[in-house]
This record gives C-alpha cells, structure tokens and sequence, in this order.
C-alpha cells in the first residue's frame, strides 16, 4: 500500500517534469523559427545594389558599398591593370591592358559584385557567407586597337642576346651575362591576349612561347681568356730604375688590363690590351723624381726672321710613355708564359723649349717676318697691302679658306651696287619691307642678317659667286659652301682695294659703300688699333673674329684684313698696331 503511493508520486513528478521540457523545446523553436524568419526578411530587403557583407574586390573589402562607389573602384583598378609576358623567368614585356586594347566589362563586374540572387536570399544566413570575393574582370579585345598596338610594337617584343663578357673585379677575372636572346611572335602575342583570364589591378601573365637564339658569346667561350688574365693579374711584377725597385701588388697589375670586347662576335675579337693612362700615373708617381731631369731653354735672336745668334739649352729627360707601353703589352700580354716580370722604366730626351727674341725693322721684310711670326700665337690670318708709298705687301696664311662671318656682307652690297649702276635696280626697289638703300645700310652698319640674306635670295647665290670670279677672287671664296660662306684674308684684301681704287664697285655707289663702312658700329678691333681713319666690315660667328678694312693713316694708306679663331679684338687691335709701327 505505502509502495504503490510512492510510485504514484514519482510518477507524477515524472510528468510534470516532461512537460516542463516539451514546452521549453517549443519556445526555442518557435524562437529560433522566429529569428530565422527575420533574417530571411531582412535578407529578401537587403538593398539590391548594396555589396553583402565580407565581400571584396581585388583584395580590397568593399562590403556595404553602393553599385557607384564600386564602379568607381574597378575603374580605378583596371586602369592599373597590366599584362606581362615573361620568357626564362623574367618579365619580358609589360603593358597596360587598356594600351593594348582589352577592354573591361564593368557592368558584368559589379553585377559579379552586388549580385544576391532571390534563392539565395530564402536561405537563411546566406547574407553572412554569400559575399563573393572578386579578383578578376571579364575581358572584350578592341580588335582594331590590338591590331594598332601590334603594328606599332612588334618589333618591341624581343631582347636581344647579350654576350658574355670578362670583367675584371678587384684582383679577380670574372664571367659576367651570357644570356639568350628571346622573341615573342605576334601572332603568339595576340593568342595570349585573347586567352587570358584577367587579373584587376594586378599583372597578367599571358601563356605564351618566345623563341630563343644563343648570343655570340657564350659563357663558356671565355673560359680559356678568363685563365689567361687571372695568369696576368697573378704576375710577379715590378719596376725598376737604376737602384730603385718598386714591386706592383696585384690589383694594380689588375688596373693596368684592359679588355676591348663591345664590338666582339667571336673570342678572337676579344683583345687584351694596357692601360696607358694608369700605368703612366703609375710609373710617374714611383720614378719621376729621380728620372726627371728639366729641360732648358734655347734662346734665338731673330731679325726680321733671320736667326742672328742662338744660345742653346740643356737637353731634359723624362719617362718615355710610348715606350714604358709598349714593353709592358709585350711582358705582361704576349709573354703569357712569364710568371715573373721585371721591367725597366725606359726614358726619353727632352728638348729645350725655344725662346725667340724677334726684332723687326721698317721694311717689307720687317712687314713679312711679323705677319710670319704670328704662326706662334694661334690661329690668324693676316693680308696687308700699302695703297701707296712703297706699295709693300705681306700676307700669312692669306690664302687659306675660312669662314667668312658677316664680312661676307661687303661682297653682297658690291654686288647689288652693281646692279644699281648697270641700271638692273634701284635705290629705291623695295626688297624684304623697305627700299634696297635702307637694307644695304642696315647689312653693312648694324650688320644685319635678314637683309643680306634677303638679297642673296634675289641675286642666287651662284650668281654672286660668279661675279667675284668674272673679277680675279679665288674660288677658296664661296656663298655655296654647306655649313657658312668661305673667304680668304687675300680676297678681303682684294675687295678693300677694289672699293678703294674704284675697280670693285666704283662712282657714287663707291661712295655710298665707303660711308656705309666708315659708320659700322662694330670698332672694336682694326679700328681700335689704328692711327688713322678706318672703314671696315667686321664678322663674328661661332668662335671666328674677322675684320676687314680700308685704312687712310696720316703717313699712308692700306688695305687688311685680320680672321681668328678662338682669339679676340683686342688681339686684332694689337696686330693692327704692330703692321703700322713696321710701315710708318
């Protein structure tokens, strides 16, 4: 009786206890049918332009941005994006993707982006696992402007083999490059284009095939004159004069090879040679104070050139230069057997340097001997011509063609003034703007170059040559020379006297020319070094210094004319002052 009430009792609590849990179970499904049915809600509103959650584009999180923010980035992107070809490992050839003509479709990519499709909003929690992380772009080929890329870099797409060669390192011979030539066809270009799944804003490596071509210099061709200058470089070499030795270590022995090989198609073309210049600096610094010796100095007493008395000075020595080469290419390079070198610093004679006391008397032979003398002092040409008195004349280099410069100039006006006098023209036919007076003028006095080349353009330059040569010039004078109109200091002379005399250009129109040149504002030089009233024509160009003139001096006159190079006016005033001293 009191067992059968207490199983009653455990059997009530039994019952109690389930239905506890039965309810318990119920809410938590209902609770969670709840907050699934939420999150399909909010999935099924979930904005359709919006990217899901943990989404990215190229590597970049993007989750939560709207379909223009996105746009914008894969803009920005593709225009980062690249195509390489790579051949023996390395990047080859490299391009933009838009330069070539691929094309992104940027309306499939953000639909890839912000795609949530309805099947997929049913699906509970899909919000949180369905963000697609996106790292390339569907591609078109803008055929046309692949083709336009092609045409226009083909032939880019090849490196060239690039020969081994043999360095020296420190105190070290040593095989550097080798490397294949490689070329990528077009038609493979295009192949890989085409096929190509395309990285956004990263490099894509396109699947293609370069051929490959052996450079003319292969590594292992080298070998045998890699041993032989570490056998020159190994050398035990030293120096020697009279006591004194001085033993090269070998990274100077090193310093002294030099290898030719740029232009090198085969090893034969391959050249040892030595160093002159660190070799010389080498020997000078070991030896010069006791192989020196100073030269001295000759000194010859001339009088109008001719030696009167001469005074001779100790005969120097020094290291012979050629010579210490030369020796060392022939112990160091030709001898290759030799594992020990002594070479003796061989010498030279120096001769004195010569001094010359020029003394030059009043005469045509004084006149000559001084124009001579000018060969010492640079580059100069030098014509002279008395109009009167003795009639003495000197020339130096006179002859020679040079460039004219402006002084080209007074041959243009002789010529047009010519014309004026046979009737073909007048001072007042227009040319270039303004009347042919105003335009001599400004070609003579302010040495304008529009005018004069105005008029040579009318005349012909052949023409004007013609006229010079009808009238006894030489033809070392030209207007058709390819670089600058050429002259000679003789012809400048020959047209300063022609004006002058009135065979060159004579009457009014001689008189016009000859005021024309006294008013020339370039005085620098003749004029500065003169005594008398000069009229002149001067020209300057690149480093050439000219002056021409027709001088009255108060005891005479005479024409010259002075052209330099790399000189300076007061140099031709200091001629001018020198040839009126030996003449007045």
């Amino acid at each position: 009786m009191k067992i059968s009430k207490f199983t009653k009792k455990i059997s009530s609590s039994n019952l109690v206890k389930r239905l506890s849990s039965d309810k318990a179970k119920k809410i938590a499904l209902i609770s969670l049918g709840s907050a699934l049915a939420l999150l399909v809600l909010i999935q099924l509103f979930y904005p359709s332009d919006r990217a899901l959650p943990f989404t990215s584009l190229a590597g970049q999180s993007v989750a939560g941005w709207t379909r223009p923010d996105i746009e914008r980035l894969s803009d920005d992107l593709y225009q980062k994006s690249t195509i390489e070809a790579r051949g023996k490992g390395k990047v080859v050839l490299a391009y933009t993707a838009s330069s070539v003509g691929i094309e992104m479709k940027r309306e499939d990519l953000v639909d890839k982006v912000v795609g949530y499709s309805w099947w997929k909003r049913l699906i509970p929690g899909s919000l949180l696992w369905s963000g697609p992380q996106v790292d390339t772009f569907a591609a078109e080929v803008n055929q046309s402007k692949l083709d336009s890329f092609v045409d226009a870099n083909s032939q880019s797409f090849s490196v060239p083999a690039e020969n081994a060669q043999l360095v020296i390192e420190n105190t070290e011979a040593k095989i550097i490059g080798g490397s294949q030539g490689m070329r990528l066809g077009a038609d493979q270009f295009v192949e890989g284009i085409k096929s190509a799944e395309y990285k956004l804003g990263r490099p894509t490596t396109l699947v293609t095939e370069f051929t490959y071509t052996d450079p003319a210099l292969r590594r292992s061709d080298l070998v045998e004159l890699q041993k032989s200058a570490q056998a020159i470089i190994d050398k035990k070499v030293s120096l020697e004069f009279e006591d004194k030795r001085v033993e090269a270590d070998a990274q100077t022995v090193a310093s002294w090879l030099k290898i030719s090989q740029d232009q090198a198609k085969t090893v034969a073309d391959v050249r040892f040679t030595i160093d002159d210049e660190r070799l010389i600096q080498f020997s000078k610094e070991q030896f010069d104070k006791i192989v020196v010796q100073p030269a001295g100095v000759t000194v010859i007493d001339l009088v109008d050139g001719v030696e009167q008395s001469r005074k001779e000075g100790v005969t120097g020595r020094a290291i012979d230069e050629a010579k210490i080469v030369q020796e060392a290419e022939s112990l160091l390079i030709e001898q290759g057997e030799l594992t020990s070198v002594a070479l003796t610093v061989p010498v030279r004679a120096v001769a004195p340097s010569i001094k010359k006391n020029q003394t030059f008397t009043k005469s045509q032979a004084g006149l000559q001997a001084y124009v001579n003398s000018l060969a010492d002092e640079g580059d100069i040409r030098v014509s002279v011509t008395q109009l009167n008195g003795g009639g003495w004349s000197a020339s130096y280099r006179g002859h020679e063609q040079t460039v004219a410069a402006s002084t080209y100039k007074v041959y243009v006006v002789a010529y047009a003034l010519n014309q004026i006098a046979d009737g073909k023209l007048s001072f007042d036919d227009e040319i270039k703007g303004m009347t042919f007076r105003e335009c001599m003028s400004r070609t003579i006095i302010q040495s304008d170059n529009s005018c004069p080349e105005a008029m040579m353009e009318k005349f012909g330059r052949s023409t004007i040559n013609s006229f010079l040569y009808e009238r006894g010039f030489s033809r070392a004078t030209t207007f058709t020379n390819g670089t600058a109109t050429q002259t000679t200091a003789n012809d400048l002379v020959k047209a300063a006297v022609g004006i002058e005399q009135g065979t060159l250009v004579s009457g009014s129109e001689r008189t016009f020319l000859l005021d024309l040149m006294a008013r020339q504002q370039y005085r620098q030089g003749i004029t500065a070094g003169s005594a008398g009233v000069v009229r002149n024509k001067v020209g300057f160009l690149w480093g050439y210094l000219n002056d021409m003139a027709i001088v009255s001096h108060p005891e005479g006159k005479y024409a010259i004319s002075i052209m330099t190079n790399n000189q300076s006016w007061s140099k031709i005033a200091e001629i001018t002052r020198k040839v009126e001293s030996l003449m007045y």
